[in-house]
């Protein structure tokens, strides 16, 4: 039985069905969470087939609960390219960050996702300039792209992880009884400028 709180959530990862899956972890030198935070890393990401829902699946080490955190097509596309260390000369938003970022002295830390809705999400870069602690605020997407990029923690508050996550349980009653197949390559039609996940 699903939380209150998880049935927005839930309804759209059962739309979901090409499942794209990656692992990732942060250093072991790696700052310690926040207090009240929960380190996760990214489980999977998903995709429906015609792309119009996308969602990043994130999940402590325990393996449970299980956050959802829904993104468009192109920042799916970008995290997955992330995980799999891929070469990609499309430019991304997360580059003029990590760009600005250096460029002003400035290094990672940590990075939190604080809020999320069912087709959004909001977030902080934690950075150290010398002496001085900074914060910026940034996207979900954004937050875990670059948690990914700069190999550093990626937070969620405990609070908001157990209100709004779900069991692997729950996730596998939302999906279909056999297998998702990995997704083949497709051809994309002539100035569609889709690209299939």
């Amino acid at each position: 039985m699903l939380r209150t709180g998880q049935v927005v959530a839930a309804s759209l990862l059962a739309a979901l069905g090409i499942v794209l899956t990656s692992t990732w972890a942060t250093s072991s030198d790696a700052s310690a969470p926040a207090e009240g935070s929960t380190e996760v890393h990214v489980m999977a990401v998903v995709a429906s087939e015609d792309g119009a829902l996308n969602a990043i699946l994130l999940a402590p080490d325990e393996g449970e609960p299980i956050l959802a955190v829904f993104v468009e097509q192109a920042e799916a596309l970008a995290i997955v390219a992330r995980l799999r260390e891929e070469e990609d000369s499309t430019p991304h938003p997360t580059d003029a960050v990590r760009s600005a970022i250096s460029s002003l002295g400035g290094k990672v830390e940590r990075v939190a996702i604080e809020d999320i809705e069912p087709l959004s999400s909001q977030g902080r870069i934690f950075l150290a300039q010398g002496d001085k602690r900074l914060e910026l605020p940034a996207a979900g997407a954004i937050c875990i792209e670059i948690a990914i990029s700069e190999e550093v923690p990626l937070q969620v508050d405990r609070k908001m992880l157990d209100r709004m996550g779900i069991t692997r349980e729950e996730l596998e009653e939302m999906t279909p009884d056999e297998e998702p197949a990995e997704p083949q390559p497709k051809p994309s039609e002539p100035g569609d400028g889709r690209v299939p996940l």
